[in-house]
């Protein structure tokens, strides 16, 4: 029996760190973001002195990897707001004195400005992100943008 299952065992323990080592760094990510950019644009656009330079697009993954170094932070901040609601869920269930009471309200308040702090903070990265883009771009290549970024809502709302 364990004989049969060693070897099962064994490469499902291969897949397992072979699917873990292709994890791609932020860098990666942001390079294969701006060149699917690039390629959407320069796809659309027919004469050659309009297309996306290096530059550029150098510039829209400078726009993604701070966007995903904003996100890292902002992973940070909501994991430290989930300790905050367990540790405020532990003291609300404890019996409580008219003081404790207070204290409580006041850092439910707390956690719910957090809260919506951070549901901003998320919007005005994307918000940033997406400036930071179409700075880098001219205005034929914004339009372009625009309406790839159309596209995607739409395919987003349509598989709603």
């Amino acid at each position: 029996m364990i004989r049969r299952l060693l070897p099962v065992f064994l490469l499902l323990t291969v897949f397992t760190f072979a699917a873990q080592a292709q994890k791609k760094t932020p860098e990666q990510k942001a390079a294969k973001k701006a060149t699917n950019i690039t390629k959407y644009i320069n796809s659309k656009i027919t004469d050659k002195a309009q297309h996306v330079t290096a530059t550029q697009t150098a510039s829209i993954k400078t726009a993604y990897i701070e966007f995903y170094d904003d996100k890292k932070a902002l992973r940070e901040k909501k994991k430290k707001f989930r300790a905050d609601v367990k540790e405020f869920k532990a003291e609300s269930k404890k019996p409580q004195s008219a003081e404790n009471i207070a204290k409580l309200k006041a850092m439910k308040k707390q956690l719910i400005a957090d809260k919506k702090a951070m549901n901003k903070e998320s919007k005005e990265m994307r918000v940033r992100r997406e400036d930071k883009i179409k700075e880098a771009l001219n205005a034929t290549q914004k339009v372009h943008f625009t309406a790839m970024r159309a596209e995607q809502a739409a395919k987003r709302k349509s598989q709603k």
